[in-house]
Parts: structure tokens; C-alpha cells; sequence
């Protein structure tokens, strides 16, 4: 799993069709940009080639960072099931356009599909000791702990292990430079992949959405369950992003949010600016 090239559960999206059409007819001079970052979520593919961390034999050198991890002393935060999401993109002033998401759960709350129009982006079947994912086309098993979280992912030629501190997924041998770190209240303030890092600050309001935000690009949402661990105890404020691949390419996110007379989040407006560019990506959620 290399950089924006990939999607994982937890972690990233691409750049949708019409957003990388867009951008690539505004900045012509930046068309590496997207030739390395366009990936349209509806056509995301695993790396078969993803180098995988070997740990010197008898010793497993990823647990031991994990062990010396703060401890994350959050509880987790009970998810609402909003079962439609409208995503409105309007890069740079232009025309915006729109995305429809069906969302369907399961019995015990958990997401069991995400479809856009008649296509099934992802669904998820669970058993005691698995989840059979489908994944933008492709077909994975999670094998699972004691504790319902993911030990080991089987993929397409691929075995990854997943570790995690205090139910928060912090580290994998899929990514060899992957890392979560979360506070001790329990939000992710920093990611890193193989190419690509982010910051991250919050707002009070307790994250119910369950939002998680590894890409700036759209669409900005993982996609998963918590097989793969908790999510942020809180909404993000801001989120940075720096792509070194690109010469240390910046994006900024800033996030506000609307609400329901239940008081839950109804739409999250993102203000994304990066270098000469802006786009507003708005989210408005249906329960």
C-alpha cells in the first residue's frame, strides 16, 4: 500500500472523477499533481507490491513500540447511523457537482454497505472471527481478536498484521512507515504513510459521525467499522496535510459543521485551500 495510491480500511480515498477534471483544466502546470494523487475512489486498487515490515525473527519490534505508546484512557464514543450522505463539490468557484450515498447497517449497528447509484463501493459481511470486505472491487478477509479487532487482513497476495493501543489502531506491517497517534482523550493528531502526514485539532463537540479524515482529497471519510478500532472522540477543527512526494505539497482543511433539533450533525462543510486553489466539499447527512 503505497501513499494516495491506495485504500484501506482505515485509512484513504481518492480524488473523485470530476474534482481531478476541474483542477486539471485550472492548474494545467500542476498536472504531476494529479497524476500521482487523482484516484478516484470509485476505481481505487490494492498494491500487490506493498512492502511488508519483517520483524527480526522472535521479536516483534512494532509491538514494542506500541507497548511504550502513552496510554489513550478515552472511552469509545456511540455512533449514530445516518443512512444517506449528499456530497456537494465545488472547486474553485466553478460548478458544483453532486454524489448520492446509501448507507446500510446491520442489526448491532455496524456499516454493512456503502452504494452510490446501483454500485456497491463497499460491503461488509460479519462472523464471529471475520469480516469479509468488499473493498472498491476487491475482496479481503479480516481475521479477528478476542476483542472483535483486527489481527490479521488477507488480501489479494498479501498477509498484513494490525496493532493497536487501548482499542485505537495505531500501526501496521502494511504500510511500512504507517503511523496513528492518538491523545490521551482519544483523537488522532497525527497520520503518516509512505508519502503523505497530517495534523489534526478539534472541536468540542463529540464525534458521532463516525469521521475520520486520512486524505484531503474527496472523498474525506473511512469508510469502515470498529473492527479497525475506534474513531476520534471529537469532530475536527483543522487538518493539515503534507505530501512530500510533492515537494512537501500543503493542504489546508477547515471544518464547520450545522446540526438536527436532535443535535446531531446534519452537514460538514470542508474549506479546503491549497496552493492558488480552494474548494468547499459539503456533506449533508440523512438519518
Amino acid at each position: 500500500m503505497t501513499g494516495m495510491k491506495i485504500e484501506t480500511e482505515e485509512i484513504i480515498q481518492g480524488l473523485s472523477a470530476l474534482e481531478s477534471k476541474n483542477y486539471l483544466n485550472t492548474m494545467k502546470n500542476k498536472s504531476l499533481l494529479f497524476l500521482f494523487l487523482s484516484i478516484s475512489i470509485f476505481s481505487c486498487k490494492k498494491d500487490d507490491n506493498s512492502e511488508t515490515i519483517i520483524p527480526e525473527e522472535g521479536v516483534d519490534t512494532i509491538q514494542e513500540e506500541v507497548n511504550l505508546m502513552p496510554e489513550i484512557t478515552a472511552d469509545a464514543i456511540e455512533q449514530n447511523s445516518f443512512s444517506k450522505m449528499e456530497v456537494t463539490l465545488t472547486p474553485d468557484n466553478q460548478a458544483s457537482a453532486k454524489y448520492l450515498l446509501d448507507l446500510s447497517y446491520d442489526d448491532n449497528n455496524r456499516l454493512k454497505s456503502v452504494v452510490r447509484d446501483t454500485d456497491t463501493l463497499y460491503a461488509y459481511n460479519y462472523e464471529t472471527d471475520r469480516v469479509s470486505v468488499l473493498d472498491n472491487g476487491n475482496q479481503k478477509t479480516v481475521y479477528l481478536n478476542n476483542d472483535g479487532l483486527a489481527k490479521e487482513i488477507q488480501g489479494l497476495t498479501n498477509q498484513f498484521k494490525y496493532y493497536f493501543k487501548n482499542d485505537y489502531f495505531v500501526r501496521s506491517t502494511e504500510v511500512n512507515s504507517l503511523k496513528k497517534d492518538y491523545s490521551s482523550e482519544g483523537n488522532l493528531v497525527f497520520y503518516s504513510n509512505d508519502e503523505l502526514s497530517a495534523e489534526y485539532s478539534y472541536m468540542d463537540s463529540l464525534n458521532t459521525i463516525r469521521q475520520e479524515i486520512l486524505t484531503p482529497l474527496t472523498f474525506h471519510w473511512s469508510f469502515r467499522d470498529k473492527y479497525l478500532g475506534n474513531f476520534s472522540t471529537n469532530l475536527i477543527k483543522t487538518a493539515i496535510f503534507h505530501d512530500a512526494s510533492l515537494g512537501d505539497y500543503t493542504y489546508t482543511l477547515n471544518f464547520s459543521y450545522e446540526f438536527d433539533e436532535e443535535n446531531r450533525v446534519s452537514k460538514v462543510i470542508i474549506n479546503r485551500q491549497e496552493e492558488g486553489l480552494s474548494a468547499v466539499i459539503e456533506y449533508a447527512l440523512t438519518y
